[in-house]
């Protein structure tokens, strides 16, 4: 009997996906957990390596998820040398929310009807994240979203102890994005990668 070659199964990425790098383009979607981040992570690292000074447009459309993997996708954005513009297209909840707000200033979209969620912060049954680990995510989220927004961290620890729905007009208010409405300009500055 012929032996049979185990091999781990490849994560199924929808090929758009990758038609955005032509345009310096990634999308954020679906729940954020480890490979959702380990995948826009890579992509927005490759990009970097293609051209450290053009723009990458991150386009968000997540309901939010781990605070651990969304705060892998926060640091590879502050470590870019290329700036981050991001654009929710649809809903942005939870770390998602954190993901549009960390965008460059002056270059965070939504869409005119996106939603956006500030989520409680807690540890699902099982988890063993003790009262203390959860302080210290609620402080660092804190931090962040305020220097992120203008906002005051009380201002920012209010809303994650209570919750909060956004329409993109509010998110607007609150500092999260910086212009509503269209789609975000991925113009001339924007030159198709060329495969070798």
């Amino acid at each position: 009997m012929p032996e049979r070659e185990e091999t781990m199964p490849e994560r199924e990425t929808d090929p758009s996906n990758d038609e955005l790098l032509t345009f310096r383009a990634v999308r954020l979607t679906g729940p954020v957990g480890d490979e959702v981040a380990k995948d826009a992570i890579a992509r927005l690292l490759f990009l970097q390596y293609e051209d450290r000074a053009a723009p990458v447009y991150l386009l968000v459309d997540s309901p939010g998820g781990s605070v651990a993997a969304g705060m892998a996708i926060l640091d590879t954005m502050k470590y870019l040398a290329a700036p981050v513009y991001t654009h929710c297209t649809g809903y942005a909840a939870g770390m998602a929310l954190w993901v549009v707000a960390h965008g460059a200033r002056g270059h965070r979209t939504a869409s005119a009807g996106a939603r956006f969620m500030f989520v409680p912060l807690w540890s699902p049954g099982g988890s063993d994240a003790s009262e203390d680990d959860l302080e210290r995510a609620r402080r660092e989220l804190a931090e962040v979203l305020a220097r992120d927004t203008g906002r005051s961290e009380a201002e920012v620890r209010a809303v994650l102890k209570n919750g909060q729905s956004l329409s993109a007009a509010e998110a607007l208010a609150w500092g999260i994005v910086d212009g509503v409405g269209g789609q975000p300009h991925m113009g001339p500055s924007v030159r198709p990668m060329v495969s070798s």
